[in-house]
């Protein structure tokens, strides 16, 4: 005997599929057993989900972006397209999440291409290591950058294949990891993930040369790669 007619599925994806998860496909199928349990009309389907190179807002982040070396980046936004301007190339990026894109091109797709926005209006730009200021800022132009934290900057590799690797860039004198996800240093000598208060963190040690060889992430150790 049924004690509920109500109906809860859960749904996983074990693949890179560049950030999708299957929560509109989940919530139709809960919602379509529900539906055929109380005898109810059963609802439409939902629409598909955008392409991932639909850029509503492209027209944001064009501009051309230059790096403190003078290295130039560009980009175009054609409609609802937002192509970056590579080696005489023009790759059509997708979405990644918030200011963030995909480079689908081998020189480039190790790390997300981002923005950044001040007062709304998209002022910079970064990928991995490498920070771009586009015409709008107006900030610095130049930042200090720790000694001590240029060791821990590089390709840190778990043989898990539930960890993988992670790579660690310095950036306008902040580590990043993979270039994205700020490290904030801690008192106790370890890095928070953003917010200090959350319990993830990641530490360095086995110093050689002054470079780490270890890095860990809230206790599960990854060894340093000589790997790009």
């Amino acid at each position: 005997m049924l004690m509920s007619q109500e109906v809860s599925a859960l749904f996983s994806v074990n693949a890179n599929l560049r950030g999708y998860r299957p929560v509109s496909v989940t919530k139709y199928a809960v919602e379509l057993s529900n539906a055929s349990l109380a005898s109810k009309p059963l609802p439409d389907a939902p629409p598909p989900p955008p392409s991932p190179d639909e850029v509503k807002n492209a027209a944001d982040y064009a501009g051309v972006y230059t790096s403190l070396e003078g290295k130039k980046l560009e980009v175009v936004a054609a409609g609802d397209k937002l192509i970056l301007v590579h080696d005489a190339r023009r790759i059509v990026l997708e979405r990644a999440g918030g200011d963030r894109f995909f480079v689908k091109h081998p020189d480039l797709d190790r790390y997300l291409l981002g923005f950044v926005r001040e007062n709304q209006q998209v002022t910079q730009a970064f990928h991995g290591p490498d920070w771009f200021a586009g015409a709008r800022y107006t900030g610095p132009r130049s930042f200090e950058t720790k000694k001590e934290l240029q060791g821990l900057a590089g390709h840190y590799y778990n043989d898990s294949p539930w960890y993988g690797d992670m790579r660690i860039v310095l950036r306008n004198g902040q580590l990043y990891i993979d270039g994205v996800q700020p490290l904030g240093p801690r008192a106790d000598g370890k890095f928070s993930l953003g917010d200090p208060e959350a319990p993830d963190w990641i530490g360095f040690d086995t110093m050689v040369d002054g470079r780490a060889m270890r890095a860990s992430f809230s206790g599960i150790p990854f060894r340093r790669t000589f790997t790009p």
